[in-house]
């Protein structure tokens, strides 16, 4: 996914958009059923045209009529289309919870003279991050997780709960260097998951508010703790603690968490074979990025934050299969379906912008519609 986190009205404009609140849904008329029985075909290169405005799907604005089906009679064959379905559309508000390794290997080195620590503060909380960026549509928390040797530092945790326009609380308590040695990667996700996360909802509120957690670490994860310190377990070998982190982020996945993984610890090898088995029991099983450049950070934190501001939700279902049929207009204008710059659908009642529809989306007073034949869209 294109993000360009540069573009000058994205920074000082919030997300707004309008939707369409009005349903026009209408099934066919019963006198549009011939004599025989059969059903007329709809006209489709003559469309009709939405509550707001909208070309009907499959046609464009200004095409010819074309020729009734045979044995359709020709006064009587405007009744024999379909209306289409004008689908009441919602941008989605998600929360995202940056999950940050505090260790002290984070002041190593990345991308030439920055440490990775500074790197990825600079990406979140800088004067052009992410966090301040997009604080008005996405409910940002953040955990920063490091641990000690024994007692009552043995995991420390520092949150801030996730709220909308949270920057101010989110850059307070962000230090300017790590917190301390140990990699409690398995405490840090228990707590999220089971203390902190809005999982186990409804459907709805689920789609309408979906969650995403963006583990972000360079180092493989480690227990020091004699004593557990914590619902992760006892201390033990890194295995054990390496199947700890896997096992409690599919079981974070399976309550509905949408996790991502990114490592800043350049070629290890080790680390990156440890962060794949963790992909890969995500809902995404998008593999762990791994950037190498400031650049590459600030796109793969944004590719995964833009998921989440760029979808909708839609007031029905789709069938799948048949979307491309409909059409989604952004400001008038017609966007692609599966396109990497226009929109695909991600579930019956759900789709995705793209690319540089996403960034239009995120960077203006944007008016989105999506209409659909009524054969295509089930209405609630």
């Amino acid at each position: 996914m294109h993000v360009n986190w540069n573009l000058p009205l994205f920074m000082r404009q919030s997300l707004a958009f309008v939707c369409l609140a009005a349903l026009g849904a209408h099934g066919c008329s019963n006198d549009s059923v011939p004599a025989d029985g059969s059903r007329a075909r709809p006209l489709t290169t003559s469309p009709a045209t939405s509550a707001a405005g909208a070309p009907a799907a499959g046609g464009a604005a200004g095409s010819a009529p074309s020729t009734p089906a045979a044995g359709t009679d020709p006064a009587t064959a405007g009744k024999a289309q379909c209306a289409e379905a004008v689908a009441a559309v919602t941008a989605v508000t998600p929360t995202v919870w940056l999950v940050v390794d505090g260790s002290t290997s984070m002041d190593e080195p990345f991308s030439g003279t920055d440490s990775r620590w500074s790197a990825l503060r600079s990406t979140l909380v800088g004067p052009m991050g992410i966090v301040p960026t997009l604080q008005a549509s996405v409910r940002f928390g953040m955990v920063i997780y490091a641990g000690g040797q024994s007692g009552a530092e043995c995991v420390m945790l520092q949150t801030v709960d996730a709220a909308l326009n949270n920057f101010a609380a989110i850059e307070a308590a962000y230090p300017m260097g790590p917190l301390a040695g140990g990699t409690p990667t398995d405490k840090a996700l228990d707590h999220v998951f089971m203390d902190l996360a809005m999982l186990d909802r409804p459907p709805a509120e689920a789609l309408a508010n979906p969650v995403y957690v963006v583990l972000a670490t360079d180092g493989e994860p480690n227990d020091f703790c004699a004593g557990g310190g914590g619902r992760g377990g006892r201390g033990g070998s890194n295995g054990a603690v390496q199947q700890r982190v896997v096992d409690i982020t599919k079981a974070g996945s399976e309550r509905g968490a949408n996790v991502y993984v990114i490592s800043l610890a350049g070629d290890d090898a080790q680390l990156q074979s440890h962060l794949e088995k963790v992909a890969s029991v995500t809902i995404s099983r998008q593999p762990p990025y791994s950037p190498a450049t400031q650049a590459e950070l600030v796109s793969a934190i944004g590719s995964v934050v833009s998921t989440g501001t760029c979808q909708i939700v839609l007031n029905g279902m789709v069938r799948s299969g048949l979307e491309c049929m409909g059409q989604v207009l952004l400001n008038g204008q017609p966007l692609v379906c599966n396109d990497p710059n226009g929109w695909r659908l991600t579930g019956p009642s759900t789709f995705q912008l793209s690319g540089t529809a996403c960034d239009a989306f995120l960077s203006s007073q944007a008016q989105l519609q999506a209409a659909f034949p009524c054969e295509v869209f089930a209405p609630d």
